[in-house]
């Protein structure tokens, strides 16, 4: 989609909205690679977390034949001053936060079975077309049929409604206001299977999503994002062994097929790293490694993108209150929305890292913080953008069932598109029943 010219029409109460609850007031999601989780392919830890962290007040879930429930509600109040995203158009609003989740959980022999439901409802009165409804579902099952073979499997809906981290958009080639959300639908399956010989161990995982994108609206009408829709199929190797008792090395290698409505967007490639890693020495553990990835695109503008990889996550244990977690990594992303700076929406390659801290002094408080930087090349762009984010989280707990919450969040984008920079500001306090 070439753009021969621009012309700025503004709404002055058009908004997007914006995710306003940072992580602490999520409910706990079944995954497969969580929080404590090097990668998925990572041999069976010896240990789990931190060993000297305080237990927390105990929550036992609730019975039902041969399956544990733990459904809960987080219900709160939050404040943002940039629902938008925007560096030009700052709205800002209080709002209402409703989240229900169910968790089940059945372990027999060898066999554990999850299967998780949510909703999350986002409500802002005093704002038009800014109310979102996000929701996810799935099921997830491993298999240990004996000690050294391990089998994962996961099945996932998600329904998002994000905000947008510009308010403007290239529709039919003029420069528009975003009226509404950006939503989408993504069905996710993976499968892998780990098997350990002596020292040595191996790991394959194959992975297929597609996505669906809704249009949403403009100050120029509606817009379709129906050239994003995706299906994207990952497979991935994993080879290594354990050098010492402590020390693993490994070498891992994935390829890609990305197909998207229009065939342009569409593209194949590899990632291939080599790296080291320990379930504990001493007070750390974690993997650290680097690599080479490719992309081939069919876009003859795109071409290919060759990028090195260089990361890994490292968790620290300093104290029994507190745990550290560091990651750095590089990604090639999928299509983006058309911007000023980039009219095609072109895919972008990514390096993101990421520091946080988990403090938990007693059984009923708990702290976290967080930090990110990411720096985003948008491939046949000009654009370029580099975002910086943090949040503090706190949780404590009355009863074994209510805990009170609260969580502040920053962000500030950098961006050479004229609209694509911003600073944001959140606060919300909520509580959460568990049943």
């Amino acid at each position: 989609m070439a753009m021969t010219r621009l012309t700025v029409r503004l709404s002055a109460a058009l908004v997007v909205v914006a995710p306003t609850f940072a992580a602490a007031q999520q409910a706990p999601q079944a995954t497969t690679v969580s929080e404590d989780t090097v990668a998925l392919l990572a041999p069976v830890r010896h240990n789990s977390k931190n060993p000297l962290m305080r237990p927390g007040r105990e929550y036992r879930g609730v019975p039902v034949e041969s399956w544990m429930l733990y459904p809960s509600i987080i219900a709160g109040v939050t404040f943002d001053d940039n629902l938008v995203w925007s560096r030009t158009n700052e709205i800002s609003a209080p709002g209402i936060r409703l989240a229900p989740e169910i968790l089940a959980v059945r372990e027999v022999k060898g066999s554990k079975t999850t299967l998780f439901g949510s909703v999350d409802a986002h409500v802002y009165p005093s704002v038009g077309r800014a109310d979102t409804v996000s929701a996810r579902a799935g099921v997830e099952q491993v298999w240990t049929p004996t000690h050294d073979l391990t089998i994962k499997g996961k099945l996932e809906y998600d329904r998002s409604a994000l905000a947008i981290s510009s308010n403007f958009v290239v529709n039919n080639t003029v420069l528009s206001t975003i009226a509404s959300p950006q939503v989408s639908d993504r069905v996710n399956g993976t499968i892998a299977v780990q098997k350990t010989f002596g020292r040595m161990f191996v790991g394959l995982s194959l992975d297929a999503a597609a996505t669906a994108y809704h249009a949403f609206e403009t100050s120029t009408g509606w817009t379709s994002q129906s050239f994003r829709d995706s299906r994207v199929e990952t497979a991935t190797v994993r080879i290594g062994s354990w050098v010492t008792p402590a020390i693993y090395a490994f070498g891992e290698a994935s390829g890609n097929a990305r197909d998207y409505s229009n065939a342009s967007y569409g593209s194949r490639g590899y990632r291939a790293i080599a790296g080291v890693g320990s379930d504990r020495i001493s007070l750390f553990r974690g993997e650290i490694y680097a690599g080479v990835q490719q992309q081939f695109y069919w876009s003859s503008t795109i071409g290919t993108a060759t990028s090195p990889v260089i990361g890994g996550q490292v968790y620290w244990y300093p104290t029994r209150d507190i745990t550290v977690r560091a990651a750095l990594d590089q990604t090639f992303t999928d299509s983006s929305l058309p911007t000023l700076a980039n009219p095609n929406g072109h895919p972008s390659k990514t390096t993101t890292a990421r520091l946080s801290a988990v403090f938990k002094p007693s059984k009923d408080f708990s702290a976290s913080w967080r930090a990110s930087y990411e720096h985003t090349t948008y491939l046949a762009s000009t654009r370029r953008d580099n975002g910086w984010r943090t949040g503090i989280e706190a949780g404590y707990r009355i009863t074994n069932n209510i805990e009170l919450l609260a969580a502040y969040e920053f962000s500030k984008v950098f961006s050479t598109d004229p609209y694509g920079g911003y600073t944001r500001n959140s606060v919300s306090l909520g509580m959460k029943y568990r049943y």
